[in-house]
């Protein structure tokens, strides 16, 4: 491990949410920077899928290792009873959009320190449970970042022509 490497944890809880995580992975691995990517999912992911995807640099571990990995710097989840170490700067990232009911416990919301939010009606979801629970969520920073799995469809990186052929 390089000792300057900014080490970032990726934890599915399956393998079809890796879809919210690429672009994020995606725009990291362009900047070049420094980074060690490790992927804890209990499920593996077919060789294939890492090739389309190029995910050459990620390394793969048992989502119940990584609560362990004090090494982390930013550990990213896409559940709320995803573990990451106290020591990492945990990161949620919703897994679909806030229409549904979703088990807030105290332990969950120990979980994460920021939550990337897709819009103002996720926003507005959590600042009611940050109403309710003050004392538990007071340590969580709200970010809007959008919707990563749909912003390069949104933000039109994407050529119809192109797609059609």
């Amino acid at each position: 491990m390089a000792p300057d490497a900014l080490i970032i944890v990726i934890f599915l809880y399956y393998v079809r949410q890796i879809q919210f995580f690429l672009p994020i992975y995606l725009e990291l691995e362009k900047r070049k920077n420094k980074i060690i990517f490790y992927l804890a999912c209990d499920y593996s992911i077919p060789n294939k899928i890492i090739t389309e995807l190029d995910l050459p640099r990620l390394h793969f571990l048992l989502s119940s290792v990584a609560k362990y990995l004090y090494f982390t710097d930013i550990f990213l989840q896409t559940e709320i009873h995803g573990r990451g170490p106290i020591t990492a700067k945990r990161i949620f990232i919703g897994h679909g959009q806030p229409n549904k009911i979703t088990n807030w416990s105290d332990e969950n919301l120990r979980s994460f320190d920021y939550y990337f939010l897709y819009g103002d009606l996720e926003r507005s979801m959590f600042e009611f449970i940050m109403k309710d629970k003050p004392e538990k969520t007071k340590h969580i920073k709200l970010l809007k970042v959008g919707y990563p799995k749909l912003d390069a469809q949104i933000n039109r990186f994407y050529e119809r022509k192109k797609i059609m052929n």
